[in-house]
């Protein structure tokens, strides 16, 4: 059984964090990621194992949209500790901005004439006048970028293990990284 949870928003966000586990911490007990399906309001729906007693690491994006929802997110555990009678044991880490602006910032330098590409076919889209297309943001332009380089699995762990696609090393990981550090058993 896992020695600690990290709550993360998404299935993409989980076959990130998978790759960055298997990278950086090798031999480590593999904790248990939760996803919570894309909304982090899950959360406490998902709190029992918030009871466990065991750490909680709880990864969120940052980005404007989700501020009110992460002051929510926090309210419902100060909830849920105020219900049980003891302080829960969770640190909460948030990724600069979104997952995808990361994702971006750790593609091997190489790639920057694709993401331009990329960037003008958003642009385009945009310029259209038509309401049936879906816009292009920021996680649309990953999964372009993934699709372009004919990976099948999409954004799974093996994906970001890709050396061509994925720079795992990169600084950008730096905050991310001594925040697992700092916080797995």
């Amino acid at each position: 059984m896992a020695d600690v949870n990290i709550y993360i928003e998404g299935l993409s966000d989980k076959g990130f964090l998978e790759a960055i586990f298997e990278k950086h911490f090798p031999g480590r007990r593999r904790p248990n990621f939760i996803d919570l399906e894309g909304n982090y309001s899950r959360l406490p729906q998902k709190s029992n194992r918030l009871k466990e007693g065991k750490p909680n690491l709880i990864i969120l994006d940052s980005d404007v949209n989700n501020s009110k929802l992460v002051a929510n997110v926090l309210k419902s555990i100060a909830d849920e500790e105020e219900a049980v009678g003891r302080s829960l044991l969770y640190q909460c880490f948030f990724i600069e901005r979104n997952l995808e602006d990361l994702v971006r910032k750790i593609c091997p330098a190489e790639e920057e004439g694709l993401w331009t590409c990329i960037d003008q076919y958003a642009v385009c889209n945009s310029g259209l006048s038509r309401t049936d297309l879906r816009p292009v943001d920021n996680k649309s332009k990953v999964y372009i970028y993934v699709n372009a380089h004919n990976v099948l699995d999409s954004l799974k762990a093996t994906t970001f293990q890709n050396p061509d696609i994925w720079d795992l090393d990169h600084d950008a990981l730096t905050p991310l990284l001594d925040f697992l550090k700092t916080n797995l058993p």
